[in-house]
C-alpha cells in the first residue's frame, strides 16, 4: 500500500513540477515576462490539473480501478458514504418509527404472513428460542447445584457476626448484587432463573405472563436481563421514600385489566420488599394479577414465605437455607478449598 501511495504521489507530483517548469520556461522567454503574471498563470493550471486528478480517482475508484487511487482517497471516500448512509437509514427509521407505533400490531401480521407463520407459530419459535439459550443447564438439579457453586465458592457470603454486626437476627448476608456486576456469574445466573421459570410454568401460563417486575431495592439485573429472555416487558417498583405522585414503578406497560406479573428477585428473607411492591403496583393497577414470586434462595429464618402464601401469593424458590444450613455449606466448601490447595502443594 505504502509503495502504491509513494508511487502516485510521485507521478503526480511529477507532472504538476513539468507543468510549472513549462509555464515558466514559456513565459521566461517572452519578451514581456512578468513574474507575478506568470506565478499566477502557475496556480491557475495546477488547480485544473488537480481537478482533473480528483475527476480522474472518481472515475477509476467507480471503475474498482483502485490501483491508480490514492488510499487516503479512499478512506476519505468510504467515510462520507458511510455518512450519507447513516443519514438516510436515520431518516428512513424515524418514518418507519412512526408508522410502527401507529400500525404496529399489523405490521407484526403481514411479517409473520410473509415468513410463513401465524401467532402460534411465532409463539413456538419464541419457546425454541428459550430453550436455546438455556442449553448449558439443562436439569433444575443442575441448576441447584450451579447456583450452590457460585454462592459458595465466590467469597459473596458474609458472615455478619465475624464484622460485628447485628441485622434482624440475620448472621450471613449475600452480596448478590456483586454477583449480577460480574459477567460470566451473571449470564449464569440469568439462565438458571429462567429455566426455573420456565420449567416452574406451563407454556401456555408463561404465554399469559404481561410484564416481570422487581421489588423496590432488589436486584435489577436479574429482573431485567430474566425479562429479556422470557420476552416479556419489565418494571422495577420504586420506594416508598421516593415516589412521586402515582409514579410507583419505572417502566413501560399497557395499564390493561387482568394484567398478569410475575415477580423475580434473589433472595426471599422477610418479605418486606415484596409486600410493599405488591401493594405499590395494585395501587396503579388494581386488577393486576400476582401470578407468582420467583427467587433464586429462600432464608426462613422469619418465615417471609409464609407471610406472602396467607395473602393468597404463589412463593416459588430454587434453594431454601436455614442459618445452620449456610453454614456447613461454608464449612464444606471450605474443606474442599484446603484439600484442592494441599492437593497442589504436594
Amino acid at each position: 500500500m505504502r509503495l502504491k501511495n509513494t508511487i502516485l504521489y510521485s507521478v503526480i507530483g511529477f507532472i504538476l513540477f513539468v507543468v510549472a517548469f513549462v509555464i515558466f520556461r514559456f513565459d521566461y522567454m517572452n519578451d514581456n515576462f512578468n513574474i507575478t503574471a506568470t506565478i499566477l498563470s502557475i496556480i491557475g493550471n495546477l488547480v485544473i490539473i488537480l481537478f482533473f486528478l480528483i475527476g480522474f480517482f472518481e472515475f477509476a475508484y467507480k471503475n474498482n480501478l483502485t490501483f491508480l487511487v490514492p488510499d487516503p482517497f479512499i478512506e476519505n471516500k468510504k467515510r462520507r458514504l458511510s455518512d450519507q448512509a447513516r443519514l438516510f437509514i436515520e431518516e428512513y427509521l424515524k418514518k418507519e418509527i412512526g408508522y410502527l407505533k401507529k400500525h404496529g400490531n399489523e405490521r407484526v401480521e403481514h411479517i409473520l404472513s410473509v415468513m410463513g407463520l401465524n401467532s402460534n407459530g411465532f409463539t413456538e419459535i419464541k419457546h425454541e428460542l428459550i430453550k436455546t439459550k438455556l442449553q448449558h443447564i439443562k436439569s433444575i438439579d443442575t441448576a441447584q447445584e450451579k447456583l450452590k457453586q457460585i454462592l459458595f465458592t465466590s467469597g459473596k457470603v458474609f458472615d455478619l457476626h465475624q464484622e460485628g454486626i447485628s441485622f434482624e437476627g440475620e448472621r450471613y448476608y449475600f452480596k448478590f448484587a456483586d454477583l449480577m456486576h460480574e459477567r460470566n456469574h451473571c449470564e449464569i445466573i440469568v439462565e438458571i432463573m429462567t429455566l426455573f421459570i420456565q420449567h416452574t410454568l406451563c407454556r401456555q401460563r408463561l404465554d399469559n405472563v404481561d410484564v416481570c417486575m422487581v421489588p423496590h431495592s432488589s436486584n435489577y439485573l436479574l429482573g431485567f436481563e430474566t425479562s429479556k429472555k422470557l420476552f416479556k416487558k419489565f418494571i422495577k417498583m420504586i420506594p416508598v421514600d421516593k415516589i412521586i405522585a402515582d409514579f410507583t414503578y419505572e417502566g413501560k406497560i399497557d395499564k390493561k385489566n387482568n394484567l398478569n406479573v410475575i415477580i423475580i428477585h434473589d433472595i426471599l428473607f422477610t418479605s418486606k420488599q415484596v409486600s410493599e411492591s405488591i401493594d405499590l403496583l395494585k395501587r396503579t393497577i388494581p386488577s393486576c394479577v400476582i401470578v407468582g414470586v420467583f427467587c433464586l434462595v429462600y432464608r426462613n429464618i422469619h418465615d417471609g414465605k409464609k407471610k406472602l402464601t396467607d395473602i393468597d401469593i404463589d412463593v416459588h424458590h430454587l434453594l431454601e437455607f436455614s442459618e445452620e444450613e449456610i453454614t456447613r455449606e461454608l464449612e464444606r466448601n471450605y474443606d474442599l478449598l484446603n484439600q484442592i490447595q494441599q492437593r497442589g502443594c504436594n
